[in-house]
């Protein structure tokens, strides 16, 4: 009896979630002139990995979209980051860390391929600026300054390349991940259209 149960239980959520798949999803949402807000959250963050660094705001991405054509849109994209360093023994034997927020500014050609029913894989790359404050925790800056070549501010030109995937959730929201070389080399989010 309880076998019979567990069964039907599972047949009736099984056609349920059937029919809503069937019937609640538009089948195309990605289209010329929609626009999409989106906002993600960075995993696998490129400084704890090359520097062994420690988190202290991981990497949170707004972006927009817009697409010129059904294959092709153009956005803009702000991340924010901050990570603390392993710390360093400087000559005087203090224990300096090196605590690094990044700001980075890109802009985001994309292309598209949206045929396939409810979901969007793409390509594209970033360009854009790259702003780092660097900063330590106990004494002066003066040592990493001239013997580590860190300066208490720098800007960069950041060029990378991506690829991903988004769904349809609804008629207006979609989720995403995204692999590419950047502030994370894995992120995911959520979509609005506007």
């Amino acid at each position: 009896m309880k076998n019979l149960l567990i069964g039907m239980t599972a047949f009736l959520l099984l056609s349920m979630n059937l029919s809503a798949q069937d019937y609640g999803k538009p089948k195309r949402v990605f289209d010329k002139g929609q626009t999409d807000i989106q906002i993600g959250y960075g995993l696998l963050t490129t400084a704890v990995i090359l520097d062994d660094a420690t988190t202290n705001l991981p990497p949170i991405t707004i972006r927009g979209d817009r697409f010129f054509s059904d294959n092709f849109s153009l956005g803009v994209a702000y991340t924010v980051a901050s990570h603390t360093n392993q710390p360093y023994i400087i000559p005087d034997g203090l224990a300096q860390r090196i605590k690094n927020t990044t700001h980075q500014v890109v802009v985001r050609p994309t292309f598209h391929m949206t045929s396939l029913k409810n979901l969007d894989l793409y390509g594209g790359f970033n360009v854009g600026l790259n702003f780092e404050m660097f900063s330590v925790d106990r004494g002066s800056t003066e040592y990493i300054t001239e013997h580590l070549n860190f300066q208490p501010q720098k800007t960069k030109a950041v060029y990378t390349a991506f690829v991903g995937g988004r769904c349809v959730l609804d008629k207006k929201w979609s989720a995403f991940g995204e692999i590419g070389y950047g502030v994370s080399l894995l992120s995911f989010g959520v979509g609005y259209r506007i």
